[in-house]
């Protein structure tokens, strides 16, 4: 992703195995070192926080809050770290997307029934949906967050596809202050329904050795 993201964002994962488009404006935090995560969550505050004196301590609370979560995700492997910066122009959008990749749990073994019994085996809390990759699972939850002395309503979303691998994706999305759970879980929905595994590159033959090259010798 780019810095000034147009408004269908198509965001890869970091180790190329899929691709996902994000709708409106979203910021992508490079999960590779600590470095470019700060200078990246610098660059995000930059662009979404006005430069008022009245303002410098919710841009350094903000700076930090995303530093850390997004240098836990790397620490705990994250493929991808998003953040929402607008659902329309000039329209504020807070949200975040995470990707993971993981092994099956000990739970669900491979059986007969297929993907769709080994994900509900899983997680029996969730929603098996068909995706246009295959299928996938889906659990929410729809909680609180304090700020200051108001309580707002957190949306945590959790999507869980097979892969062609045979691991698993976890994408995980917040959407704090959520005011209509149902109407973001579409939405969700619909971006969990645009993941597209990508294909492996294909293998480079190796060059041929001099000894491969040459003829066979006839008297041999």
């Amino acid at each position: 992703m780019t810095d000034t993201a147009p408004d269908l964002t198509a965001a890869r994962s970091a180790d190329e195995t899929f691709a996902i488009l994000l709708p409106g404006t979203w910021a992508g935090i490079p999960m590779t070192d600590a470095a470019a995560i700060e200078r990246r969550a610098k660059e995000i505050v930059k662009h979404q926080v006005p430069r008022d004196d009245q303002l410098a301590r919710m841009r350094r609370v903000v700076r930090d809050e995303m530093i850390a979560g997004a240098t836990k995700a790397a620490e705990n492997g994250a493929v991808l770290f998003a953040v929402a910066l607008e659902i329309l122009p000039s329209v504020p959008f807070p949200a975040a997307v995470i990707a993971f990749e993981q092994g099956w749990p000990p739970a669900a073994p491979a059986a007969e029934d297929g993907e769709t019994g080994r994900l509900a085996r899983a997680f029996p809390d969730g929603t098996v949906l068909e995706g246009g990759s295959g299928y996938v699972l889906r659990r929410s939850e729809l909680g609180t967050e304090t700020v200051g002395e108001t309580e707002f309503p957190e949306l945590s979303l959790e999507y869980w596809f097979p892969t062609p691998a045979g691991d698993l994706l976890s994408l995980l999305v917040s959407v704090p202050m959520c005011q209509d759970a149902q109407l973001f879980t579409a939405f969700f929905d619909a971006v969990a329904d645009s993941v597209r595994w990508r294909e492996p590159a294909p293998a480079v033959a190796a060059a041929p050795t001099a000894e491969s090259a040459a003829p066979a010798d006839p008297t041999t």
